[in-house]
């Protein structure tokens, strides 16, 4: 599935896994509950957005504002320009600048 086909609104960013990788290439993995499809969708389903060739990961986050807003979605909105995934969170955001996305059901 590509990054541009989710639904990030009100989706739940739950974590993520950081893989420097000094000898090769670094790999972050986000953890999200998210929207398949933008209309006519019940529930969140578990994704892996998988972000390789690592070259910038900015994240700042209000961790009080993230579990307030778990249960009603605290991601606000995500989308993919050129080779940076930005992910605005309600107390945060997240920005990478990788080589390659794979966004993969959990």
């Amino acid at each position: 599935m590509e990054i541009d086909e989710i639904e990030w609104h009100d989706g739940v960013y739950s974590g993520h896994t950081f893989n420097p990788n000094y000898g090769g290439i670094s790999e972050i993995i986000l953890y999200c509950e998210l929207y398949p499809e933008p209309i006519n969708t019940s529930h969140r389903s578990a994704f892996e957005i998988k972000c390789f060739g690592v070259k910038r990961f900015v994240c700042s986050c209000g961790l009080p504002e993230l579990v307030t807003n778990k249960n009603a979605g605290n991601i606000n909105y995500g989308y993919q320009t050129n080779d940076v995934l930005y992910v605005f969170l309600f107390g945060g955001f997240i920005e990478i600048q990788a080589e390659h996305f794979e966004a993969k059901l959990r």
